[in-house]
């Protein structure tokens, strides 16, 4: 995996220029709704991966990457919005850089390009599971089964198990149905050999004494059993042979006798009942959707998925990234899973239909080769049209999926059937005027007649042999394929389920020390249990809390990244994810990551100054690890919260005369400053639920704060016998005290004019010292050098120093005792 160091982000998404300096540890993007953090984090993923999620896959509608990520100045430019991210491949530590423009997303500049450089970035590209938002962690809670096991095989990298799990499955059924087709004709030729033979059921031994019957009677060796390569006309001579008539009387009678059954069996009652029960159902079925368009269309994406080649669609020629295009006809397939039972559901119902059709249809080809036989200029105009309707039917019945054609086979295949039924009787009274023919050369018929239907019904069991012999191995090998998937899976969740249920507690400890989750495996999906309480487990969604949810999501996620990874897992984005977890729980959840995960590099984005104040307390992020945006502008992109742009702006906003806008300016910023020296210095300050601070709620106790933590430093400077921080300190106090009054003197202005007042009309020249006084007192609370605000260090426990971030600023809060010096000389 990789830790990012530095991301440079010009004319992309919501940004114009912005430069963020992460260093490889945790950091945050803090600031309210639509102030541009979003922007951050697609940054980042589309250096990585060339996409955006918010912009492609599932819901998407008309957006893109292309056309929407630039900057919406830019549009026409995407050559000119471009993303830049250093890091280092964890392992490794090289270092490299990988620079994308949305014009180019597909061909981004890597260097170095090594090998190990190339496939991490292509590994975490193609996957990029390691970005997660509050809507894609949800879903892996309160998802279906199915849904769920999509999403956990995805983010395992091991979706090509469901997707091969499919085509066996397809593979299986497909051979299935042509083994019964098969079976069907072998069926029918079976019937046809025991016709000739004159045996109303075909057994072997029964079939060989009529056979050695006619032999005896032609002089010729019985045969002692019928193998696979016996003729049963061996011994015949050729001349013999060729007297044979073009009917074999016997023969024709039997076959035409079956046909005339199997056309009166099919003219029933009770079959033409049958029938229309199907019709009702093909009826039911077209009046309650889109069964038809359903099925065109996944024909037509089915063979979109097989001809998807480079960056194009296979139908309209847009520009596609491939595996963007897989995904979203992927997705669509799934949206037609309905339809897909729905038409096998309708395909098993009408197949004994299509086979009875097949084998009426069989048995009507034989009675035209009759008639033609007996007379070569006989009319079977009326045969050949039952036969085209006859196939035409099978053909639709087992495509099935035209409901229209299907309703109109249901009108048809009734139409032939008295025209068939004549016709069979106009033949059967061309054979009754065929003559007798001699025992011996009726004998010599009988032979030759059986042996062309035992070869026929070899030939017919041997493909259905073969057939059924491939569908009992399709299905073995799916079942195998299964069983070996479900047991590897449920090796894997059961991991997964006790990674998920450890990291669930660590953050619930208080009321929840001994929950439990079960992740059973159903079909090819997965199931989330959960214990509520110790009353049993049920469903995330049926009892716990949205918050408990966010909690979950999250713990489900890691432990999947956990297992995935294991010791790797070093780069995570998480995108406002935990905005519902509960105040009581905020600093566990903190707490959890940097105990669980202190190797990995956390990238949080919140709108919530709560959270951050928790991910700082906890240590989870650094107070320089911190890039804090106030507002957005279209024309400027996020606006951070740094002293020198905010009094430029209020600076500006006071030479054109706009008292009530810098006014406001101020105080706001105030408000936040004041907070940040409450926060880092550890000021006291009255809790409020629902966290809204005002400014004098905030800044008395900040500057307060910060006097007391000076004497406190000239105290231990003074117990240390150090003269020159003393000198020093004393100074920076008097400076800060100097500075502290003159705010103090004008800060009734800032009420003045934020508040509506009749008597308050100031100018600028009233104003502006109300400004510097306050402009100066935020310096001398920063360090001159790297201008952070004064800290406390550390955060937690016996304060030992006030600093900067830069160490220039260090005054010693310890004073000279015992302990102290034993300290400090070690």
């Amino acid at each position: 995996m990789i830790k990012i160091d530095k991301i440079h982000i010009v004319k992309f998404r919501g940004i114009l220029d912005l430069t963020i300096d992460l260093k490889g540890v945790n950091f945050a993007v803090c600031g309210p709704n639509g102030t541009g953090k979003s922007g951050v984090v697609d940054a980042i993923e589309f250096a990585l991966s060339g996409d955006i999620s918010r912009l492609s896959g599932r819901n998407r509608g008309s957006v893109s990457v292309k056309k929407h990520a630039p900057h919406v100045d830019f549009r026409d430019r995407p050559g000119d919005a471009s993303v830049q991210l250093w890091g280092r491949i964890t392992g490794s530590d090289d270092k490299f850089s990988i620079t994308r423009t949305v014009e180019g997303y597909d061909t981004p500049v890597i260097e170095p390009s090594t090998s190990t450089v190339a496939d991490t970035l292509a590994e975490l590209g193609r996957h990029k599971c390691s970005t997660l938002s509050r809507r894609e962690l949800i879903e892996y809670v309160l998802s279906t089964p199915g849904d769920r096991g999509e999403q956990v095989q995805a983010l395992l990298q091991l979706d090509f198990l469901r997707d091969t799990r499919q085509t066996l499955q397809k593979i299986s059924r497909a051979r299935d149905t042509a083994s019964k087709i098969l079976e069907g004709e072998k069926k029918d030729a079976g019937a046809a050999l025991a016709a000739a033979a004159g045996i109303p059921m075909l057994k072997s031994e029964d079939l060989l004494a009529q056979i050695n019957l006619r032999r005896t009677k032609l002089e010729l060796p019985m045969l002692v059993q019928l193998e696979a390569q016996t003729s049963v006309k061996d011994g015949l001579s050729v001349a013999t042979e060729k007297t044979q008539k073009l009917v074999a009387k016997a023969a024709a009678v039997s076959d035409l006798a079956l046909a005339q059954e199997a056309v009166s069996a099919f003219g029933t009652s009770e079959a033409v009942s049958t029938h229309r029960e199907l019709k009702r159902q093909v009826e039911d079925l077209k009046a309650s959707g889109d069964y038809e368009k359903g099925i065109d269309r996944r024909e037509l994406l089915t063979r979109a998925t097989e001809l998807i080649e480079d960056d194009q669609c296979p139908v309209c020629d847009t520009k596609w990234k491939p595996e963007e295009l897989a995904l979203l006809i992927t997705e669509k397939l799934k949206r037609l899973e309905g339809v897909l039972l729905q038409k096998r559901a309708l395909n098993e119902a009408l197949e004994p239909l299509a086979t009875s059709i097949a084998s009426m249809d069989r048995l009507l080809n034989r009675v035209q080769a009759i008639g033609l036989a007996i007379d070569p200029n006989t009319d079977v105009t009326k045969l050949e049209a039952a036969s085209v309707s006859h196939r035409s039917a099978i053909l639709t019945l087992r495509e099935a999926n035209s409901l229209d054609k299907l309703a109109g086979v249901f009108d048809e295949i009734h139409k032939h059937d008295s025209s068939a039924s004549d016709e069979i009787r106009r033949i059967v009274k061309q054979v009754d005027l065929l003559p007798d023919t001699s025992e011996r050369d009726a004998a010599r018929d009988f032979l030759v007649e059986v042996d062309v239907r035992l070869n026929a019904y070899r030939e017919a069991s041997r493909k259905a042999k073969k057939s059924a012999s491939d569908a009992t191995t399709a299905k073995a090998i799916f079942n195998v394929f299964s069983t070996a998937c479900d047991e590897g899976l449920v090796k894997i969740y059961g991991e997964v389920q006790a990674s998920f249920a450890d990291l669930y507690k660590e953050i619930n400890s208080e009321d929840e020390a001994d929950f439990e989750a079960e992740m059973p495996i159903q079909s090819a999906g997965v199931d989330l249990k959960v214990d509520f309480y110790g009353r049993g487990k049920f469903p995330p969604g049926a009892y716990h809390s949205e918050g408990h949810q966010d909690g979950m999501g999250l713990c489900l996620y890691l432990a999947l990244m956990r297992h995935l990874y294991g010791t790797n897992f070093k780069f995570c984005v998480l995108d406002d994810v935990l905005m519902s977890v509960d105040g009581r729980h905020r600093r566990a959840v903190c707490a959890m990551l940097g105990k669980k995960f202190s190797d990995t590099q956390f990238i949080f984005t919140t709108h919530d100054d709560v959270w951050l104040r928790n991910m700082q307390s906890t240590g989870l992020v650094g107070s320089e690890s911190i890039v804090h945006f106030r507002n957005w502008s279209v024309e400027g992109g996020p606006a951070e919260w740094t002293s020198s742009d905010i009094w430029a702006e209020i600076n500006e906003a006071v030479s054109r005369g706009d008292i009530a806008g810098a006014s406001g300016k101020m105080r706001n910023y105030l408000e936040y400053l004041s907070g940040e020296m409450c926060h880092v210095l550890g000021a006291s300050v009255v809790y409020k639920g629902d966290h809204q601070y005002a400014l004098g709620q905030l800044l008395p106790n900040a500057v307060s704060r910060l006097s007391r933590l000076f004497k406190a430093g000239k105290t231990s400077a003074l117990s240390w016998r150090d003269t020159a921080l003393e000198a020093d300190i004393t100074a920076r106090e008097a400076d800060f005290k100097a500075k502290l009054e003159t705010s103090r003197c004008e800060q009734w202005g800032i009420n003045a004019t934020v508040h509506y007042n009749g008597w308050a009309s100031l100018t600028k020249e009233d104003f502006q010292p109300i400004v510097n006084a306050f402009e100066a007192l935020d310096l001398s609370c920063r360090c001159a050098d790297c201008k952070s605000i004064l800290f406390v260090s550390p955060h937690f426990g016996t304060e030992e120093m006030l600093r900067c971030k830069c160490g220039k600023v260090h005054i010693n809060l310890l004073k000279n005792t015992p302990e102290a010096a034993r300290t400090k000389d070690v």
